[in-house]
């Protein structure tokens, strides 16, 4: 969806989008923790919930609430997926993921971390990321809601181009 430009406050000499860009950095470098109740949907229509704790750097456990029998783990290096109905494990590198974005220490776009795309609409500013050294992990893309600035929504879509929408 794309929006009709809306103006931001800046500092003299500097574009909205640098200044959003700017504001979005600092704000995702000063969020370390958090704790949130989640509805996901997929782009075949499954909606799941569930509790997300999220930790940085690269710590996230996502709890879904059944009937989804899925606990999703990672510890910084890694990320484990255990599906209790199965009672199977699988796991795979946190780089290799799009939550990679998510959970990294530092975010410096333009180092590590490239803006895809940038839009700006009625109070919310939405950015896509990817991992300049994995770009195969997948993209993240952010809605924030603007004054004051904050996280809303993310959606990842992965390798195989499923999106997870939270």
């Amino acid at each position: 969806m794309a929006w009709a430009a809306q103006p931001a406050a800046k500092a003299p000499g500097q574009d909205a989008k640098a200044y959003d860009l700017a504001r979005i950095e600092k704000y995702l470098n000063n969020l370390r923790t958090l704790k949130a109740d989640f509805l996901q949907s997929t782009d075949d229509g499954r909606v799941s919930q569930g509790k997300l704790y999220l930790q940085r750097p690269g710590r996230l456990r996502v709890e879904y609430s059944p009937p989804t029998p899925v606990l999703i783990v990672s510890d910084g290096q890694r990320v484990f997926y255990y599906d209790s109905e199965l009672g199977q494990v699988n796991s795979g590198s946190l780089s290799d993921t799009p939550a990679g974005v998510l959970v990294r220490d530092k975010y410096e776009f333009g180092k590590g971390i490239k803006v895809l795309s940038y839009e700006r609409g009625p109070n919310v500013i939405r950015v896509s990321l990817q991992d300049t050294t994995n770009p195969d992990a997948g993209v993240l893309d952010l809605t924030f809601e603007d004054n004051p600035l904050s996280l809303k929504q993310w959606r990842v879509v992965d390798q195989q181009g499923v999106e997870i929408t939270v």
